[in-house]
């Protein structure tokens, strides 16, 4: 057969679909209760009996450049087995690419066609058998990325550019064998709302059904409610295909299996069922959920039951708060782009579950979706005390490119009701999620998002179920992407009380840069018209061929990043403050549950290693506090009380914070030793001690060798002058490289070296000039004392030259071990990566780890691994042999990494995964804040200025047989 395929579908915005069934809320028919009953709720379309489920091996047919203009003929086209759902480009048709911009070519509102622009097509076909025609037949798309055309048995259905599309194909069906025909065209106007950043998944990507109903079937259902002192007032609307005689429909509300509402009535084209009762809210602390049953029967016999998992929550406006059952909602979301990392593949129903998991453990309580959720997992997020957060991802900025600047169809009346058709029109259970609260537009430029037309016309359709943030020029509600402390402040004292204020994206990558997690839980918490927002990313975001991502909030690998830890910190439902040396005060955080569902275990921890534990038994009321007594016992030396919350009667960890007793630096106690000797030859200088020596280079100043029972442990560079493995760090090269393209690595050299020896140690005496570009920014003065037994004690200083950088990024010093030196032992805040700007969610410890795991493998060259308050470290190969270095008087930071500060230039600069050359070890006395992974700066009051720093820390040789270091 020959078909002329998507005439309909021109370049313009004229018209985005046609005969596709008008939109309605998400309904799963069955033939009676009981085997509703016995199919998982969430993979109901699936499982029911009334679904022809189409999922699995389709026939394929793959075009580069398009349909050619003569047609394409059936008979005689050479058709592929491939999966269904999922993309071509997976299937190895076409180039997989990882979009950072629009990937076809354009100008104004119109796309290319033509082999540059890459606008390939593609032809699925599948054949079913059928054989009840007294049946209506309702062939349903999920999700194609593409506008696509169906065809049953040659016959036109209709055409979808939306994502989605469902066709009455009732008169198209014939009993036999049945061909169902797709066609797919990559790139349409309609491409321009699937934003330009994330996988290029083409075809499709989402399950295919049939739906059979009856002549009288369900056609829709609302259920809302509305929340009235303390009870609820809430109606049932549905909508039938058609009225038969002496029919019914029966609704039934229940709760855990006992009914709590039952309505029988007369079946109406149109019904209304109102109630009230005091009724569980649906809340994100406590999701409580009712099965709501739609039966319709005929002549006595049940032809129809479909259930819905609903909840009772009504978001509404306030005197400009967003008020969720009574209450300012505050949402603390993430970013969830839901594909796989090595493929931008779909994930599994498991991972779903466990992504979810991990998500509410860790404190969030939204989800901003950046890819196609499933029906059924929407309604798993929703049943997991998950707030929706939708998102349209169009860029509408004139944005600059080769060719001058393109107006991204950011006006055009048709585009807008392609955003209205694509957003409200799909949100899959719409009608009845109490869940899904809002909506916010993403836009090319986050300074001037212009969608006040389509914000108003979506206001229209559905103003009361949702809120929809656009930008500060509508009536509604205000949007802020990646704001400041400070502008955030701004806006909110510009918008006053006027409209509910939703922050996009406001904490990037690790969530820091432009604020840090607790300063932007403070600002929300205290700030009415300020709902919340996403932070970061849930990612498997994928560039470079490279299966890691480049920073967010969990990794690709299901591993909670720092920020994370951050999050849960600040989203903890209960807060706890020392009030005196045995009183704590426990604060309930929660605005609708007493802290009863909650298990407190709070710990006694000194010196790294906890002394005692107790389970608090304690019952507060929301937002109240009390005072309770703990035993904490004899008060010196490094003491927390570690506090950490449970689910109740559960081992899973919902949130921890510790809390300082006494800070006091853990001394290390040295060992003996006799002999101490020196031995100059050319430009070094031997220090030998009690098994072993240090060498010093007399031209740099540095320590160029540490050698311990006649085994090197550091590992000198040969590229630097004098071979320093001992050196001097003052700056954090990803970070500067990232603001300033032209950075080169400091060169370091020795402006005086003096040696003196007594009967008890060496001093070695040193003055470092450090140089950018060749110019002197700063001088170091360095004393080393070496005793017998090994020790190092370093007293180190730094001074600004006059034309130095106005602010430091470090200021330490850098040990260059071997790689088999791969054992690190710390006392410190761990256990992921923590900063002066992140390290409220560490908790102090003894942390037993290597260096590459705290090197963490990352998109292209970056710096990781530090950690705050340290207090020792140690480094150690298998046998037990390496150095241990602690603080004097001051805890310091460490940074451990298995590249050098070249390796992290050059892996930045050429964008490539870095090897493992050796282990890195930074022991700073100070470091700025992190800055953001996408290159912002650190907050003011986190960066280091250039005035004059010191440090001091001991440095120990370590033997196997040294055990008193923390383990």
């Amino acid at each position: 057969m020959l078909y002329r395929f998507l005439k309909r579908v021109v370049a313009s915005v004229a018209r985005f679909a046609e005969n596709v069934v008008p939109a309605h809320a998400h309904v799963v028919p069955f033939s009676d209760r009981s085997v509703c009953d016995d199919v998982d709720y969430f993979r109901a379309e699936e499982l029911s009996d009334r679904v022809v489920f189409l999922n699995g091996k389709w026939d394929f047919c793959y075009f580069s450049d398009g349909f050619a203009k003569n047609g394409f003929d059936s008979d005689k086209a050479e058709f592929v087995s491939v999966d269904v759902p999922d993309s071509w480009e997976s299937m190895g048709f076409g180039q997989k690419r990882y979009l950072t911009e629009y990937g076809f070519l354009h100008s104004g509102n119109k796309v290319f066609d033509g082999k540059k622009s890459g606008n390939s097509s593609g032809v699925y076909k599948k054949i079913v058998p059928i054989y009840d025609l007294t049946k209506k037949y309702f062939l349903n798309f999920d999700k194609v990325n593409g506008a696509f055309e169906v065809y049953v048995n040659g016959a036109y259905c209709g055409f979808s550019a939306l994502g989605y599309g469902e066709f009455d194909v009732t008169d198209k069906i014939v009993s036999g064998d049945n061909e169902i025909l797709v066609a797919v065209k990559k790139y349409t106007a309609a491409s321009f709302a699937d934003g330009f950043k994330g996988f290029e998944n083409t075809g499709i990507v989402g399950d295919v059904y049939f739906v059979v109903r009856n002549e009288q079937y369900l056609a829709d259902v609302t259920f809302s409610s509305v929340m009235s002192a303390g009870s609820y007032k809430g109606k049932i609307t549905l909508e039938l295909s058609c009225v038969k005689a002496d029919s019914f429909v029966t609704v039934t509300l229940e709760k855990d299996g006992k009914s709590v509402l039952e309505i029988k009535k007369e079946a109406e084209k149109s019904i209304e069922c109102e109630f009230s009762g005091d009724f569980l809210p649906y809340l994100a602390e406590k999701p409580e959920l009712y099965d709501l049953y739609v039966s319709i029967s005929e002549t006595g016999f049940v032809t129809e039951c479909s259930r819905f998992k609903v909840g009772f929550g009504k978001l509404l406006y306030e005197d400009g708060v967003a008020v969720y059952n009574d209450r300012p909602i505050k949402l603390f979301g993430v970013d969830y782009n839901a594909v796989r990392a090595s493929d931008g593949s779909r994930m599994s129903y498991d991972d779903y579950c466990a992504d979810f998991a991990l998500i509410k453990d860790f404190g969030f309580n939204a989800i901003c979706p950046k890819a196609y959720l499933p029906y059924g997992v929407r309604r798993l997020a929703q049943s997991k005390g998950l707030y929706i957060i939708d998102s349209v991802p169009v860029a509408v900025a004139k944005e600059l490119s080769s060719k001058g600047k393109h107006n991204f169809v950011a006006y055009a009346t048709d585009y807008r009701d392609l955003v209205v058709d694509r957003t409200v029109k799909t949100y899959n259970d719409g009608k009845l999620d109490c869940n899904v609260v809002g909506m916010y537009f993403e836009s090319g430029s986050a300074k001037a998002p212009n969608f006040a037309y389509a914000v108003s016309a979506i206001k229209d359709l559905d103003a009361e179920a949702r809120v929809f943030i656009a930008d500060a020029k509508t009536e509604e509600a205000s949007l802020i992407a990646r704001p400041s402390v400070d502008g955030f402040i701004d806006e909110i004292n510009k918008v006053s009380a006027a409209r509910p204020v939703y922050m996009a994206s406001y904490a990037e990558s690790y969530g820091v840069g432009n604020a840090n997690l607790p300063e932007f839980a403070e600002l929300v918490e205290n700030t009415p018209c300020a709902m919340g927002g996403s932070a970061g990313n849930f990612i498997d975001d994928y560039e470079e061929g490279v299966e890691v991502n480049d920073g967010g909030m969990f990794g690709c690998d299901r591993k909670p990043y720092a920020s994370a830890f951050c999050h849960r910190f600040v989203a903890r439902p209960v807060k706890v403050k020392l009030v005196a040396d045995d009183k704590i005060e426990v604060f309930n955080n929660s605005y609708f549950y007493d802290t009863s569902i909650y298990d407190l275990v709070i710990s006694v921890v000194k010196n790294g290693k906890a002394v005692s534990k107790v389970k608090l038994d304690f019952t507060v009321e929301p937002r109240e506090s009390r005072i309770f007594d703990v035993f904490v016992g004899h008060v010196d030396g490094d003491m927390y009380l570690n506090v950490e919350c449970y689910r109740k009667g559960s081992e899973t960890l919902i949130s921890v914070e510790q809390i300082t007793v006494h800070n006091d630096v853990v001394g290390i106690e040295a060992l003996p030793g006799k002999e101490l000797s020196v031995v100059e030859k050319f430009d070094v200088a031997e220090i030998r001690f009690d098994g072993g020596c240090v060498r010093f280079s007399e031209i740099t100043g540095t320590i160029i060798g540490y050698n311990i029972r006649g085994k090197e442990i550091l590992n000198p560079i040969a590229a630097r002058k004098g071979g320093a493995c001992f050196n001097t760090k003052i700056n954090r090269p990803f970070v500067r490289n990232i603001l300033n393209d032209k950075y080169s690595v400091a060169e370091y050299s020795a402006v005086s070296f003096a040696m003196e020896k007594n009967e008890e140690s060496v001093t070695v005496k040193v003055t470092q000039e450090v140089k950018f570009r060749k110019k002197t920014v700063y001088t170091v003065n360095d004393t080393y004392t070496v005793y017998p037994n090994g020790e190092i004690d370093l007293h180190s200083r730094i001074l600004p030259s006059k034309k130095c950088p106005a602010t430091l990024d470090c200021f330490g010093k850098q040990l260059r071990f071997y790689p088999s030196f791969e054992r690190v032992t710390y006392y410190g805040k761990g256990d992921g990566d923590n900063y002066i700007d992140l390290c409220a969610h560490s908790v102090m410890g003894i942390y037993d780890t290597t260096a590459s795991d705290m090197s963490k493998a990352c998109m292209f060259g970056q710096e990781c691994g530090n950690r705050t308050d340290v207090h020792y470290v140690a480094v150690r190969d298998v046998e037990g042999d390496g150095i241990l270095i602690t603080a004097d008087d001051n805890p310091f930071q460490i940074r451990v990494a298995t590249v050098s500060d070249e390796e992290i230039v050059r892996g930045f600069k050429e964008k490539r995964l870095l090897e493992k050359s050796g282990v890195y070890l930074d022991v700073n006395a100070v470091v700025s804040g992190y800055g953001s992974g996408n290159g912002d700066k650190p907050l003011a009051k986190y960066t280091l200025m250039s005035g004059e720093q010191t440090m001091d820390v001991k440095v120990y040789p370590l033997g196997a047989k040294r055990t008193d270091y923390g383990l």
